[in-house]
């Protein structure tokens, strides 16, 4: 038989895998598979504690949320033969999973695993030290996700990020920085900046989604300039919204590595999860390192 490995965030959303478990292992009891669970928290050594226990497996099982699948992905690419990786996207919001392009339907996700098409996947790095599977990002709203107590995310699901964000709306703030692009350097004041390869951000359609290809070696810099009045940040909200460019304040770059610099530390979001305070940074693609069975519908080249 061939072997599953399901990692399992039981805290992830509403804590669903808890009651699927029994049929998601039936289901794949039944197609041939042998399945192991190992149920994980999301802590700094998991990495540690998990890359040799899985490297044996010929299928390893994301489920959880986007951090589940960061941290997921991080463990494998420390394997000298990583498996196969898959995701059941059980997250309040999922961002990575809609640009996937997967199901809302658990049983449809749990096919998708084992026969759905296979390609490698272009990832992030931070820091030269640090992974991510769709986006890093500062500024306006990137505390969001992992400021928001778990309690809350359970019981409200997205609407949980919407009241969090309140809280942080980007008025007369901005963070000066200096990016530097393969293609060009931009120093300005930003209300927000995202290198990212995802067609959702905070469980809204990104402003940048069109331009997404999951393998192609490049990520997307979006970078936002901060408003210098109230009329001014009205238009580009109105822009954002109807992914129109022409904005003066939105700056939009393919490229395949960035470099920032800011006078005070900044945090910065990886995957929805908190990445860290920098001073200076840089972010590169790692093109097609990680391998994955996705829906047909996938973004890919």
């Amino acid at each position: 038989m061939k072997t599953i490995c399901l990692l399992i965030n039981p805290r992830s959303g509403k804590g669903s895998i808890r009651q699927h478990l029994y049929t998601i292992v039936e289901l794949y009891h039944k197609k041939g598979w042998l399945t192991t669970v190992i149920p994980v928290a999301i802590e700094p050594d998991m990495v540690a504690q998990l890359g040799k226990q899985i490297e044996a497996f010929d299928l390893v099982v994301c489920c959880g949320g986007d951090g589940t699948l960061n941290h997921t992905a991080n463990t494998l690419l420390q394997c000298k033969k990583p498996p196969v990786a898959a995701y059941l996207p059980m997250g309040s919001t999922n961002d990575f999973a809609s640009t996937l392009s997967y199901s809302t339907n658990l049983m449809d996700n749990c096919k998708t695993a084992i026969y759905g098409k296979q390609a490698a996947l272009d990832l992030g790095m931070f820091c030269k030290e640090k992974l991510f599977c769709y986006i890093a990002a500062f500024g306006a709203f990137t505390a969001v996700s992992y400021s928001t107590p778990q309690e809350l995310k359970n019981n409200l699901g997205h609407t949980a990020y919407l009241l969090e964000s309140l809280k942080h709306l980007p008025i007369n703030t901005s963070i000066h920085a200096i990016i530097t692009t393969e293609q060009d350097v931009i120093e300005g004041d930003f209300i927000y900046g995202s290198f990212s390869n995802s067609t959702s951000v905070g469980g809204f359609p990104s402003p940048i989604g069109k331009e997404v290809v999951l393998n192609d070696g490049k990520f997307e810099l979006l970078l936002i300039s901060a408003p210098k009045n109230l009329n001014d940040f009205n238009n580009l909200i109105g822009c954002l919204a109807q992914q129109n460019f022409s904005n003066p304040y939105i700056r939009l770059i393919q490229c395949k590595t960035v470099k920032v610099q800011f006078d005070e530390p900044v945090s910065f979001t990886l995957d929805g999860e908190y990445g860290g305070t920098v001073t200076e940074t840089q972010m590169d693609v790692m093109p097609k390192v990680l391998k994955m069975n996705l829906p047909i519908k996938a973004p890919l080249e």
